[in-house]
């Protein structure tokens, strides 16, 4: 069994909250068993839209699992568009592996827009076209890049 123990603890500098994070994992000799830290970044709303980001270092050194090094950064903005709400955030990361010394490139795009089709003492039914672009290099042996257009309807009763 693997158990992964969590400790965060946010702390506001005047209007930036920072919430440093680390992460670890206690598990059975041979398995896996990552480390990670890092910190999220709130900023005060600017022009109604709220900015954030997190930047994350992560490792797993047994041996028998997999050792690899790796880390994350993701930028991320939300707030309201006229009737809906725009989210957008990017992220771009990288993991390197101890076999073969091979390094993953991955970077994340994602846009969506939520808007409000109808809302009564009943529910609501909001719908949310997203695009979604993915990129994924490994080092001279991969070159890989989706785009996605998705449209989410979610319907809520009361």
């Amino acid at each position: 069994d693997q158990y992964t123990f969590d400790a965060s603890y946010p702390v506001t500098f005047g209007g930036i909250k920072v919430t440093p994070e680390f992460l670890y994992t206690v598990a059975d000799e041979g398995d896996a068993a990552p480390m990670t830290y890092g910190a999220a970044i709130n900023l005060p709303k600017v022009a109604g839209f709220g900015v954030s980001a997190f930047a994350g270092m992560s490792s797993q050194s047994v041996e028998d699992a997999g050792k690899y090094s790796g880390w994350i950064v993701r930028a991320k903005l939300a707030g309201k568009v006229g009737p809906g709400a725009l989210t957008a955030w990017y992220d771009i990361a990288a993991t390197t592996y101890d076999v073969g010394d091979v390094t993953n490139n991955f970077s994340y795009l994602w846009l969506s827009y939520t808007y409000t089709l109808h809302k009564s003492d009943m529910g609501a039914v909001t719908i949310a076209p997203t695009y979604r672009l993915v990129s994924h290099k490994i080092d001279d042996v991969k070159d890989y890049s989706r785009a996605k257009l998705e449209v989410t309807t979610q319907i809520t009763f009361k």
